[in-house]
């Protein structure tokens, strides 16, 4: 061998590495980006689905569908409040139900058809958190009762009167339903009308509810030109 090979190194080779200090700060960075990314991914679930006293996104979005559909399809039962009676008024022909603070909870309405005069109602239950900001219900319809016994079409009878099989759910958990009417209002007149103040005027209904305390309410405005 040669002189070389046997020769010993004089320095020793520096030694390449991470200390316990550089992981320990590694650790506690990475645990911290996880903590971040959960505490973002529960701010946004708890946004989306919610919480067990404030409605989610999803829950919101459900609720507001279901309530624009029961909207019009009240709209379009309400149409038929009058149909082929003479001189057809709100308070006979059209009977509204009000609760102690003075709020429209039910309706009831009556038309002739093939020579029978029948009526039909709907109400709006509250089922939870009642006279609160917070208050949801249901909406009930009851579609047609023929023939119609009850004059005026008071819709507390109507519903005392009817089998369970016959009332339709067609809302539930929604916010506080709000129901007015106004008879012989002047944007209810079909063409030019001459004289506002003549009963050529229909009634007019309103309802609405709120989603939430600081958002837009969901309202169907319509007009009932057999009512006056």
């Amino acid at each position: 061998m040669t002189a070389q090979a046997w020769r010993r190194p004089t320095e020793k080779a520096a030694q390449a590495g991470v200390s316990l200090i550089s992981t320990m700060v590694g650790i506690v960075i990475g645990l911290s980006s996880v903590l971040a990314i959960l505490t973002l991914y529960l701010a946004q679930a708890r946004q989306i689905e919610g919480t067990s006293t404030e409605a989610g996104t999803r829950q919101m979005s459900a609720r507001n569908g279901q309530l624009a559909v029961s909207l019009m399809l009240l709209q379009v039962e309400l149409q038929q409040a009058g149909f082929r009676i003479e001189d057809a008024e709100l308070g006979t022909d059209l009977v509204t139900v009000t609760n102690p603070a003075g709020q429209i909870t039910a309706l009831g309405w009556n038309w002739r058809e093939g020579g029978l005069v029948e009526c039909a109602a709907m109400r709006y239950v509250a089922t939870a958190d009642a006279g609160t900001a917070t208050e949801r219900g249901r909406v009930d319809l009851l579609r047609r009762v023929s023939p119609c016994v009850h004059s005026p079409a008071n819709p507390t009878t109507l519903f005392d009167a009817a089998d369970a099989a016959d009332i339709e759910v067609v809302a539930a958990d929604i916010p506080r339903l709000n129901i007015t009417v106004e008879s012989e209002h002047d944007d209810c007149t079909i063409g030019a009308d001459p004289d506002p103040a003549t009963a050529e005027n229909g009634a007019r209904v309103e309802m609405s509810a709120r989603l939430s305390l600081a958002g837009f309410p969901v309202r169907n405005q319509f007009c009932l030109y057999n009512i006056l």
